[in-house]
């Protein structure tokens, strides 16, 4: 993601903000949100936007923190399932 197009949000970790403005972006380009192994991967149009990780445990836990903190909607259990709230 470029500099300009990140949405700063206050009260996020340095990451939530990351996976955040990275669902939006992936939102942006392929009108779908992505699953939780596509932000595991962290690529957007073939460029590395995110630190790989390797388990979607930690993805999980950052999602569902940004539920916690009301800036998402996540059906967990549905693949595409997330909707931005804010």
């Amino acid at each position: 993601m470029k500099k300009n197009e990140e949405i700063e949000k206050i009260g996020l970790t340095h990451r939530q903000n990351q996976v955040l403005n990275f669902l939006i972006m992936y939102k942006k380009v392929h009108e779908v949100f992505p699953t939780l192994q596509e932000v595991a991967l962290g690529e957007l149009d073939g460029k590395q936007c995110l630190a790989k990780v390797n388990s979607v445990s930690g993805i999980h836990r950052i999602l569902r923190d940004l539920v916690t903190r009301g800036w998402i909607e996540v059906r967990f259990g549905s693949e595409r399932g997330i909707k931005i709230l804010q």
